[in-house]
């Protein structure tokens, strides 16, 4: 027989991370990349993983990556309502894993 191996230990590269939600009001024509760039320059506060909501993307239209970002999104109902994009940076800190959408406004992953 063998032995369940368990989760590995990520104990050398602990710490924290900062999350953030944020209504962008549409991320078409530009929008999701301005949210992206005003993240950076928040002051002393770095934002490693946010959920965008209103993003308004349809039709898969939209940039993978930005701003040190990984983007992924949904395809909102209409160019008018809903919609989210989880944008998360690679970090040592955290890592986001099987991240897929759900639905219009639901996205799902492992962090």
């Amino acid at each position: 027989m063998t032995e369940a191996q368990g989760v590995p230990s990520r104990m050398d590269d602990s710490g924290t991370f900062a999350v953030g939600t944020w209504n962008v009001r549409s991320g078409r024509n530009g929008g999701l990349e301005s949210a992206l760039r005003a993240l950076r320059v928040m002051g002393s506060i770095d934002v490693d993983l946010v959920l965008l909501t209103e993003t308004k993307l349809t039709d898969g239209y939209y940039v993978r990556t930005c701003n040190n970002y990984l983007v992924l999104a949904t395809d909102a109902p209409s160019k008018h309502q809903g919609g989210v994009a989880l944008c998360w940076r690679v970090s040592n800190r955290f890592e986001v894993k099987e991240a897929r959408t759900a639905g219009s406004n639901v996205i799902t992953c492992q962090l």
